[in-house]
C-alpha cells in the first residue's frame, strides 16, 4: 500500500513538473541537461533533442548577460551547490528576456549528487515594470531639484517636521526637525504670518497656499510658496502634509515683465498718435491713453468702452472705405502694412498706419493714427514756396535768356563796326605809309583788338554760365604752348625791361590729351597780367609734373596782392586795383574766366602773393599722356588761289561789304557782293561762282536758310557743290553747329583776318 502511494505521487509531481508554466530543468552533476518539461520550450522556443547534453549557459546565455553572474553560477555548479540568480538569457528566436534561475542539487538516497534541478520562471514584464518605476522616481527626484521643489510633513502628535532630501539640503535642516525651530528656514519678519497660515489649516481643515521669505542653508535670501493639506482625524489636525518650491526665480521674472508692461504701456501712452489693436472683425481690444481719451470725448462718456468696432468708426468718415479695405489687407495677410492720409470731418488731416501684429495666438493688427495737419500746412506752405521759386526760376532763365541774347546781339553789333575798323586797318596796312601813319594805324588796330579780347572774354562767360561751353578733344603741346608764350609776350616783357623766364620739366615733353586752345587762353591770361603788373624784375613761367598732374606756374616780382583781396581775385568784374587812381586797365575777368576754364577741364588754380613781395598763380589740371602725337603740316604762307577766283558774297550792311571788296580786291579775288538771303540764292542760280561768302543775319531770307535753299537746288538739278563759308559776328559753338547743319561748309567770324579768309576759300576750294 505504501509503496503504491509512493508511485502515484512520484506520478503527480512529474505531471505538476511538466504542466507548470515556469521552465524546469533537470541537469546531471556536471550540469548537462537530462530534461525540460513544455515550459521550458515554450519560454525558449528550444526542444528537448535540441539542448539534451548541453549545459544551460551553452544554450540561453545572452551576450549581454553579466559575465559574474554566470561565473557564480558556473562555480555552483562545479561544487554541487544551489543558487539563485536574475539572468539575462537569449531564446532561440534572439529575443531577450529576464529570468529569475533557482537552481538546486538533488541527491540519491545514498547521499550522493545525481544531478540538478532547475526551475526559471519568465520576469520580463516585472523587469520592465520595475526599470519604468526607477526611471519615474529619478525623473520625479531630477525634476524636484530642478524645480527647487521638495515635501514636507509635520507630525503635530510627535511634534517634528519630516523634511524631504531636497529641502532638507536646501535649508540645511535635519530630515527629522523640531517643529518650532523648523520655523528658522523662513525669514524672521515673516513667522507670524506663517504661523498665521498653519494656525487656520489646523482650526479649520482648509489647504495651505501662501509665499514667505526664507534663506538657504548658505544665507542666500528666497521666496517660498508651501502648499499643504491637513489630515484630520475625529475632527481634529493631527497632521499636514505639503511641498514647498523656491519660487524666486518665477517672482523675479513675474516683477521684470511687469515693470515691462508697465515700460511699454508708458511708451505707447506718450506716443503722439492714437494707437488701437484690433481682432479680425475690427473689434478693439487694446488701445493707448491718447485713444481712449479721444474716443470718450467723441462719445460724450468719462470712459471709452473698449469693444467698438474700429470699421463702424471708419464708416462715418469720408474715405473710411478705402481704410476699410487697406486694414483688411493687412488682416488677411495680403499686404504686410497699410497707410493712407485722409481727411476728418472737420477738415484736419490725419496719417493711418496699420500693422499685423507679430505677436503668436489670434490675429492682431495695430493700427496707429497720426494728425499731420502740421505737416498738410507745412506742405501748403511749401506749394506757395515752390511756386514762388519757380516764378523767381522762370524770371532768372528768363533773364539769363534775355542776357545771352543781348549779348549774342551786342556782340554781332560790336563786331559789325569792329570788322569795318579792323578790315580798313589791314587794307591800309598793305598801303604805301609813312612811319608816323603806319605808327598810328597800329595803335587804332591794337585798340580794335584789345576790344576784340574783352568782347570774346564776355562771350566766353556767358557760354560758360549758359553751360554752353565745350572742351575740344584735342592735344596739348606744352613745350609748343611756352614757346608761342615766349613769342607772344616776349617782345611786350622786353620793352618794359623784363626778364621772362619759361621753363618745362622734361617728363613734360610729348602731347597730353585736352583743350589746346583753352589751356592756351589759361596760360595766356595769367602771362599777360604778370607782364601787365610787373614793372621790374621777372616773369617765371614754370611747367611741372607733379602727382601724375600738369602744374603751371606763374611767378612775377610786381606789387603783390593783399590777403583780404585774394579771395576775391577770381570773381566776375573784379580787379587787384579798383580805385579811381589806379594805374592798369583791364575788365576784371581775365582771372574769372582762367578758374572756369580750370575747374571745367576738372582742375584747380591757385594764389600765394605778399604785398611787396610778387605774386604765383598755380594752376593744376589733370591731364593725361596721348597715345601718339598727330600729324600737323608744316604752316605756309596764306596766299590767294591760283588763277581768277570768283566769289559771291551775301551782306546786308554797307561797311561790311566795302571792308571785303577793299580786302579781296589787294589778293585778286574778283567779289561780287548782294545785299540778302533771298539775293543771294538768285544769284546762286547764275552759276560759275568758286565760293559764297554767307553772312546770317540778314533781311528777306537769312544765311542758313539761304544755305538750304542752295543744298536744295543743286541736289533737284544734280548741280556740284558750291563751297559756302558763314562769314559772321555770331561765333559761337552751338552757332556753328547750326551753320554746317543748314549746308555751309566753314565759318570765318568778324571782324575778318584776311588771311584767315583766304585760308579757309583756299581749303574749300581744294575739297
Amino acid at each position: 500500500m505504501g509503496g503504491s502511494k509512493a508511485v502515484d505521487l512520484t506520478s503527480r509531481l512529474a505531471s505538476v513538473a511538466r504542466l507548470t508554466p515556469h521552465a524546469v530543468v533537470l541537469c546531471d552533476p556536471a550540469g548537462r541537461i537530462d530534461w525540460v518539461n513544455d515550459g521550458f520550450t515554450a519560454m525558449t522556443g528550444y526542444e528537448f533533442d535540441e539542448v539534451k547534453g548541453r549545459t544551460l549557459a551553452q544554450v540561453l546565455r545572452s551576450p549581454e548577460g553579466d559575465p559574474e553572474t554566470w561565473a557564480m553560477i558556473d562555480a555552483a555548479a562545479a561544487v554541487g551547490e544551489g543558487f539563485r540568480a536574475e539572468v539575462v538569457d537569449q531564446t532561440k528566436d534572439g529575443r531577450r528576456i529576464h529570468v529569475d534561475v533557482d537552481m538546486r542539487p538533488s541527491y540519491s538516497a545514498d547521499g550522493v549528487l545525481d544531478g540538478f534541478i532547475v526551475i526559471t520562471a519568465d520576469i520580463s514584464a516585472a523587469h520592465a515594470t520595475r526599470e519604468r518605476l526607477k526611471s519615474t522616481s529619478l525623473a520625479l527626484k531630477s525634476a524636484g531639484r530642478l524645480a527647487r521643489l521638495g515635501g514636507w510633513e509635520v507630525d503635530l502628535e510627535a511634534q517634528v517636521v519630516h523634511w524631504s532630501p531636497e529641502l532638507a539640503e536646501l535649508f540645511g535642516r535635519p530630515m527629522v526637525d523640531d517643529q518650532t525651530a523648523s520655523l528658522a528656514v523662513y525669514a524672521e519678519d515673516d513667522h507670524e504670518a506663517v504661523l498665521e497660515h498653519l494656525r487656520q489649516a489646523i482650526a479649520t481643515g482648509i489647504p495651505i497656499d501662501f509665499e514667505a521669505r526664507a534663506r538657504t542653508a548658505d544665507g542666500a535670501p528666497i521666496w517660498l510658496r508651501v502648499m499643504g493639506e491637513t489630515q484630520m482625524v475625529d475632527g481634529r489636525c493631527v497632521a499636514l502634509h505639503g511641498a514647498s518650491q523656491d519660487v524666486t526665480a518665477q517672482r523675479e521674472a513675474t516683477a521684470e515683465l511687469r515693470e515691462s508692461e508697465r515700460f511699454g504701456r508708458g511708451v505707447i501712452d506718450s506716443v503722439a498718435a492714437y494707437l488701437a489693436v484690433i481682432d479680425e472683425q475690427g473689434v478693439i481690444i487694446a488701445a493707448n491713453s491718447a485713444f481712449k481719451a479721444l474716443g470718450a470725448e467723441l462719445l460724450g462718456v468719462d470712459v471709452y468702452p473698449m469693444g467698438r468696432n474700429l470699421f463702424g468708426v471708419f464708416g462715418g468718415l469720408s474715405g473710411g472705405k478705402a481704410l476699410v479695405r487697406g486694414v483688411r489687407s493687412v488682416i488677411a495677410g495680403e499686404a504686410a502694412s497699410f497707410s493712407r492720409a485722409y481727411q476728418a470731418n472737420d477738415g484736419e488731416w490725419f496719417r493711418l498706419t496699420a500693422a499685423r501684429f507679430q505677436g503668436e495666438g489670434p490675429v492682431r493688427c495695430v493700427v496707429v493714427t497720426q494728425s499731420i495737419e502740421d505737416l498738410k500746412r507745412s506742405e501748403r506752405r511749401l506749394k506757395v514756396v515752390n511756386a514762388s521759386l519757380k516764378r523767381a526760376r522762370d524770371q532768372a532763365n528768363a533773364a539769363n535768356v534775355a542776357k545771352s541774347a543781348f549779348l549774342a546781339t551786342m556782340s554781332h553789333e560790336i563786331r559789325t563796326p569792329l570788322n569795318g575798323v579792323l578790315g580798313m586797318a589791314q587794307a591800309m596796312e598793305r598801303d604805301e605809309l609813312s612811319a608816323r601813319q603806319r605808327e598810328r594805324l597800329g595803335v587804332v588796330r591794337q585798340a580794335g583788338e584789345t576790344l576784340l579780347v574783352l568782347l570774346n572774354d564776355l562771350l566766353d562767360l556767358s557760354r560758360i554760365e549758359a553751360g554752353r561751353l565745350e572742351l575740344e578733344d584735342g592735344v596739348v603741346d606744352v613745350a609748343a604752348l611756352m614757346q608761342g608764350a615766349q613769342s607772344t609776350f616776349g617782345p611786350l616783357a622786353a620793352e618794359k625791361g623784363l626778364a621772362l623766364e619759361l621753363e618745362v620739366e622734361p617728363a613734360l615733353k610729348g602731347v597730353w590729351v585736352g583743350d589746346p586752345t583753352r589751356v592756351r587762353q589759361i596760360v595766356h591770361n595769367l602771362i599777360s597780367n604778370a607782364v601787365k603788373f610787373t614793372a621790374a624784375g621777372w616773369v617765371r613761367v614754370r611747367a611741372l609734373r607733379r602727382a601724375g598732374k600738369l602744374v603751371i606756374e606763374v611767378a612775377d616780382t610786381g606789387p603783390g596782392i593783399a590777403a583780404e583781396r585774394q579771395g576775391a581775385l577770381f570773381q566776375k568784374f573784379v580787379q587787384e586795383d579798383a580805385s579811381t587812381t589806379r594805374r592798369y586797365g583791364g575788365s576784371g575777368l581775365g582771372l574769372a574766366i582762367c578758374r572756369e576754364l580750370t575747374e571745367l577741364m576738372g582742375g584747380t588754380i591757385a594764389v600765394a602773393s605778399q604785398p611787396g613781395e610778387g605774386a604765383r598763380f598755380t594752376v593744376t589740371l589733370p591731364l593725361v599722356r596721348a597715345k601718339a602725337a598727330p600729324q600737323t603740316a608744316p604752316e605756309a604762307a596764306v596766299v590767294a588761289p591760283a588763277g581768277e577766283v570768283r566769289v559771291l558774297a551775301a551782306e546786308d550792311n554797307p561797311i561790311n561789304r566795302l571792308v571785303l571788296k577793299t580786302l579781296l580786291s589787294q589778293v585778286g579775288v574778283e567779289l561780287r557782293c548782294v545785299e540778302d538771303g533771298a539775293a543771294a540764292v538768285a544769284a546762286a542760280q547764275e552759276g560759275g561762282w568758286d565760293v559764297i561768302l554767307m553772312d546770317v543775319q540778314m533781311p528777306v531770307m537769312d544765311g542758313p536758310s539761304a544755305a538750304r535753299a542752295i543744298r536744295e537746288r543743286e541736289a533737284e538739278q544734280g548741280l556740284s557743290r558750291t563751297p559756302i563759308i558763314a562769314l559772321t559776328a555770331n561765333a559761337m559753338a552751338h552757332h556753328e553747329a547750326e551753320y554746317l547743319a543748314a549746308g555751309m561748309d566753314v565759318l570765318v567770324p568778324k571782324p575778318v583776318e584776311l588771311e584767315r579768309l583766304i585760308g579757309a576759300i583756299a581749303a574749300v576750294m581744294e575739297r
